[in-house]
């Protein structure tokens, strides 16, 4: 069982990945990029799935940022639109 953590702003999306994977992965979420690279550093999931389209930081600026990061370069990203 590995940590996912997923990153959309749309609480729909976020309901659906949960019902796909929840029951045999732990499924962390975030409703915001920034919250997202807060939860990445300090939770470690083993793969992020993260949105393209959102305000304030866009998923590319997101991943930018995690691969910026020595603590979490290595987490691999799965990008979902």
């Amino acid at each position: 069982m590995g940590t996912i953590l997923a990153i959309d702003d749309e609480r729909a999306n976020l309901e659906i990945l949960m019902d796909l994977l929840g029951q045999d992965h732990e499924v962390l979420f975030a409703s915001s990029g920034q919250k997202g690279l807060e939860l990445a550093v300090n939770q470690m999931p083993d793969l992020i799935l993260l949105d393209i389209m959102m305000p304030e930081i866009s998923g590319y600026g997101v991943f930018k940022q995690l691969q910026d990061d020595q603590r979490t370069v290595d987490i691999p990203v799965i990008f979902v639109t």
